[in-house]
């Protein structure tokens, strides 16, 4: 069961995420900031007077920059956390310090749900990926939260396996109203639980951004009718193999065990040819 603490761990990571798009207005200031300190290492020796004032510009701008991102970024992060009350506003290593016990007891709890783990692990991957997230190592208290996370998934991993699926890209790109007739065809023949969460089924089926609140979808029907629909839809840059195929956690079964493997031992689903031409009228309509 996770404890208060480490629900707002994944609070902080689901805001994180969440502001990735306002996050990407300061791409050019840490791609300048880089750079304006790439200049002062390489100038900052040399006892040429023009070049010793050319220092002094290129670090007012530099700090003009830390400034912007600080207020902006930096700031807005710290507040938040502190609101989660994940770390005291007067003592920074405290970040460290109030957290790592949790997370310690965290790691032996036998009773945890890996599937939603692995959504947090992905979205805190994501995040990493940005241009913002270099800044981190330049602030101690963003470099502690960026440990602190690191941590919370260091002890939990899946199997490597050849032919996982990638985390952005388990399908082709499909339409705004592709999605809803998809969706409306694999709820009305009971193929898909109909109080499955849309924005989480757009998601997954021609999707490229999880949603904050991300529900997996409850799969009413057998594992290989599943494993027909993907391939139909599947990205041509991320093909489904002809072996067993390892899924990231979207979706579950009817006993809302997560499916995390797609065997191929069973006769093709011709059921799929009559759900699909079902899809291709509501399309055409």
């Amino acid at each position: 069961m996770k404890s208060t603490r480490i629900k707002a761990l994944f609070q902080l990571i689901d805001f994180l995420y969440s502001n990735i798009g306002y996050y990407n207005e300061f791409n050019q200031s840490v791609i300048e900031l880089k750079n304006l300190s790439a200049e002062i290492d390489r100038l900052k020796n040399s006892n040429n007077f023009f070049d010793k004032a050319k220092v002094k510009q290129l670090q007012a701008d530099a700090e003009r920059i830390i400034s912007e991102i600080e207020t902006n970024v930096t700031d807005k992060i710290l507040t938040k956390a502190a609101e989660l009350n994940l770390y005291d506003t007067l003592e920074p290593v405290s970040i460290w310090n109030l957290n790592i016990h949790e997370i310690s007891v965290f790691e032996d709890d036998t009773s945890i749900d890996i599937s939603e783990l692995i959504i947090y692990r992905d979205k805190f991957s994501e995040f990493k990926q940005q241009k913002i997230f270099s800044y981190f190592n330049q602030n101690k208290k963003l470099e502690l939260f960026e440990k602190i996370l690191i941590r919370l998934f260091a002890n939990f991993s899946e199997p490597q396996q050849t032919g996982r699926a990638d985390f952005k890209k388990l399908t082709k790109k499909l339409s705004i109203e592709q999605q809803k007739n998809l969706f409306s065809v694999l709820t009305n023949e009971n193929l898909l639980s109909k109080d499955s969460d849309f924005d989480s089924f757009c998601f997954v089926f021609g999707g490229d951004r999880m949603p904050d609140n991300f529900k997996p979808l409850k799969w009413l029907a057998n594992r290989q009718l599943l494993r027909e629909l993907l391939v139909r839809f599947e990205n041509t840059d991320n093909k489904i193999p002809t072996a067993k195929y390892t899924l990231p956690p979207y979706f579950v079964n009817k006993k809302d065990k997560c499916i995390t493997e797609l065997p191929n031992d069973r006769p093709k689903d011709l059921r799929i040819e009559h759900y699909l031409e079902k899809f291709s009228e509501s399309s055409n309509n």
